[in-house]
């Protein structure tokens, strides 16, 4: 599976997690990103995340964003993450 995050037009909390929408996450979906850590942990097939425009997001939730796609990574083999602008 492969899934596109465009961070483009990324302002607010509830911005970021309308981005995450594109994702296949449950009804249950917290809306924070210990949730979404938790959901993305639990994939169990190969799944490709492309992320657009991440320099985009204010710089509050920039690392914090960056920092949760490498622990994925870490704890879960069957993602994969990549940038692009």
């Amino acid at each position: 599976m492969e899934y596109i995050i465009n961070f483009d037009h990324v302002y607010t909390a509830q911005d970021l997690h309308n981005a995450f929408r594109k994702l296949p996450l449950p009804d249950y979906y917290g809306n924070n990103l210990d949730a979404l850590y938790d959901v993305l942990c639990e994939i169990g097939e190969p799944t490709v995340l492309t992320i657009k425009n991440v320099e985009e997001l204010p710089a509050s939730y920039q690392d914090l964003v960056m920092q949760l796609f490498e622990d994925v990574m870490e704890s879960n083999k069957l993602i994969n993450v990549n940038y692009i602008k």
